[in-house]
């Protein structure tokens, strides 16, 4: 008998910095870190899983290469996250190097402190996804960001779908911000 698929993993980081004493030269100070956080995998269905993540560490991801742009359009780069890479072919949306949703913008400028995902495809041919995440500093969400996917097959070679993105960041912790994005696309042969 199949058994439903649950995955946690949590994880807890410590630190320490020993720097100079500002006030008291020549003398070592100390300062203590710590973080945690966790991931969590959930199968709600054969084909419908729920992804989350508070506090996600993405240490473990390779850096980007340096690139001088001196262009003024912005450099974009493959995403690497874990997170955002597993199920990413479900919010493709767009022909050639066009995109409508770029999950690297999560995250950019603060923090990911929470993030949420929910995907999967029926017995007939429908793919869905639904990605909610928050960033900021010291857990104070800054930047809020939604995106829905659907997408349905028909017959054996054709699809049709459509995305909606949002964007929100409060005036007075954030930029003050806010957009709405769609668009509907198909594929018929």
């Amino acid at each position: 008998d199949p058994r439903r698929n649950i995955q946690v993993r949590p994880y807890i980081l410590t630190g320490l910095d020993i720097f100079e004493n500002v006030n008291k030269p020549g003398q070592a100070d100390h300062r203590m870190k710590y973080d945690a956080g966790g991931d969590i995998k959930l199968g709600l269905g054969p084909n419908v899983m729920l992804d989350a993540t508070l506090s996600p560490d993405f240490g473990q991801v390779e850096a980007d290469p340096a690139v001088l742009n001196l262009t003024a359009f912005e450099t974009f780069f493959a995403e690497k996250r874990p997170f955002f890479l597993e199920g990413a072919d479900i919010f493709k949306f767009g022909i050639g190097n066009s995109r409508l949703f770029y999950s690297r913008r999560l995250g950019a400028n603060e923090p990911v402190i929470a993030a949420a995902k929910l995907s999967g495809h029926s017995e007939k041919g429908l793919s869905f996804g639904l990605l909610g995440t928050t960033a900021g500093k010291d857990f104070n969400p800054s930047n809020n960001y939604a995106v829905l996917r659907a997408s349905q097959t028909i017959g054996h070679y054709s699809s049709m779908g459509g995305i909606f993105t949002y964007y929100y960041s409060p005036g007075e912790s954030g930029t003050g911000w806010q957009s709405t994005t769609g668009g509907v696309d198909w594929d018929l042969r």
